[in-house]
């Protein structure tokens, strides 16, 4: 596993259509950067809503993701969340004393 919280990462960029939505385009389309932020901003999402089983599958597919990457990637991946982390500080907190406080062993270690 990258890390226990890894989960959240990335600034959004993402293009805005018309109606004011996020343009989507599949996983194996987006950067680095873009995939990273769908994970990390959806388990931000579902840390608040108290959805424990989302927040663990997307966990899951991201790690399993990240292991996929050559060195280099899981580089950028992990730039990628050190600055989304830096510009959503307060989000990314709540959501990692929320992963905590629901079972405190499973980010020991």
């Amino acid at each position: 596993m990258i890390a226990c919280l890894m989960v959240m990462s990335c600034n959004s960029q993402g293009k805005k259509s018309e109606s004011e939505k996020p343009a989507t385009k599949p996983l194996f389309e987006m950067t680095i950067e873009e995939r990273g932020e769908y994970y990390f901003s959806s388990m931000v999402k579902a840390a608040e809503a108290d959805d424990a089983e989302r927040f663990d599958n997307l966990e899951s597919e991201l790690n399993t993701w990240a292991e996929s990457l050559s060195e280099d990637d899981q580089y950028e991946l992990m730039r990628a969340l050190s600055k989304w982390r830096s510009d959503n500080f307060d989000a990314f907190m709540r959501a990692t004393e929320w992963d905590e406080n629901r079972d405190p062993a499973r980010c020991d270690g």
